[in-house]
């Protein structure tokens, strides 16, 4: 069953069926929040806020997830972006402008190193290297990595306003601007040789 017969299940009343999104859909939410720089506990409590806002749409119907307008997919996560925005504000107004930019504690390279020491600088590489990219290029790197296409990348970020990411071609515009800056960034280091060099 998919999630898109998931939650219209759950329209109808059929509890079961929310247990078997949440279980579905509960870790990627939280890998995404963690991958957007909230740390473990905070990711968790996150992405409970959110299915306690698919749990609201269900009794207010209002922004009730609709097939016709948009992917299950593109929608979840709309309300996930629109829940980390909340949060980053509340940040901000308790005090913490960094929160803004925090680094995704625990992220670890896609290829796991052989070493613990090279594991703990590699660590510290990807930290530094998005630690250079603005929200908007970081939340559209996570995206790309947690399988959204450049479609439901400009879908998501779009419907909860950030700037610049009205289409596929302007999400993929961000995305090398990004990859670009990070290869710039290791190439300084020396840690990488350009194309045509050794």
């Amino acid at each position: 069953m998919t999630d898109e017969d998931l939650i219209l299940r759950y329209y109808s009343g059929d509890e079961q069926a929310f247990e078997e999104l949440y279980a579905e859909c509960y870790r990627r939410l939280v890998g995404f929040f963690r991958h957007l720089g909230f740390p473990g506990g905070a990711a968790e409590d996150l992405a409970e806020v959110v299915f306690l806002k698919v749990i609201n749409t269900a009794s207010t119907r209002t922004g009730r997830y609709n097939p016709a307008k948009a992917s299950f997919k593109t929608w979840l996560y709309g309300i996930a972006m629109n829940v980390a925005r909340d949060q980053w504000r509340r940040d901000m107004a308790g005090g913490s402008p960094e929160a803004l930019d925090r680094l995704p504690p625990g992220l670890e390279p896609a290829h796991p190193a052989p070493n613990p020491e090279k594991e703990l600088r590699d660590k510290e590489l990807f930290h530094k290297c998005l630690e250079r990219l603005d929200r908007t290029q970081r939340a559209v790197l996570v995206l790309r990595s947690h399988g959204h296409t450049l479609q439901e990348t400009a879908d998501i970020l779009s419907s909860v306003g950030f700037a610049g990411c009205k289409g596929p071609s302007s999400v993929l515009r961000i995305q090398r601007a990004a990859l670009s800056e990070i290869t710039e960034f290791v190439q300084k280091l020396g840690m990488l040789t350009q194309p045509g060099k050794k």
